[in-house]
């Protein structure tokens, strides 16, 4: 859409030092996009109603968007939680086997992705806003890694289903996510 070919058009490299023989870089929308983005979400702003959320805009005090079609600043920027995530998951690659399978929901600018994949990791990264995901798979594009792949994913749509990567069956075999049916829904909590 125009809003990715825009943000993309200026986006920035940021270089990362996740541990101190690993650099990475990712892109993030410019602080001029980023601004516009935070410009947009605060003309809209959460209220509470009774049990709902209702999202007020100036030109009517109580409407409600789809959070799919609400403005997010976030996701186009890099933060804090995802370094830490990416420092995490290079610690952790050195105890799992090679092409190990990586899915990062809210993945954002993908920093944390970017690191699994350049370990080798099989990586599915998904955020609820394409912008994100676009800038990811340019990220991915120009350090020629193939083995990442996204998808939009709302983590609080309770009615879809979570995004599982291609794997082979046998992966699943045994593992308790392929013992779960829908008679067990009641022993876990949402």
């Amino acid at each position: 859409d125009a809003d990715s070919k825009s943000v993309l058009k200026d986006a920035v490299e940021v270089v990362v030092t996740v541990q101190e023989s690993l650099t990475v870089s990712v892109l993030e929308a410019s602080v001029a996009c980023q601004t516009r983005f935070v410009e947009a979400a605060s003309a809209s702003i959460l209220i509470p109603t009774s049990s709902v959320w209702s999202r007020a805009t100036s030109s009517s005090p109580a409407s409600s968007r789809p959070r799919e079609q609400a403005t997010d600043p976030y996701g186009a920027a890099l933060w804090p939680s995802g370094q830490v995530l990416a420092q995490a998951v290079a610690a952790y690659m050195k105890v799992l086997p090679p092409g190990s399978t990586f899915l990062e929901l809210g993945a954002g600018c993908g920093l944390a992705s970017i690191v699994a994949a350049r370990a080798g990791f099989r990586v599915l990264a998904t955020d609820y806003r394409q912008l994100p995901l676009t800038l990811l798979a340019e990220t991915a594009r120009q350090q020629c890694l193939q083995n990442i792949s996204t998808a939009v994913f709302d983590v609080t749509d309770l009615s879809a289903p979570l995004p599982m990567p291609d794997l082979p069956q046998h992966v699943y075999e045994g593992h308790p996510i392929s013992d779960l049916d829908d008679d067990d829904d009641d022993n876990y909590d949402a």
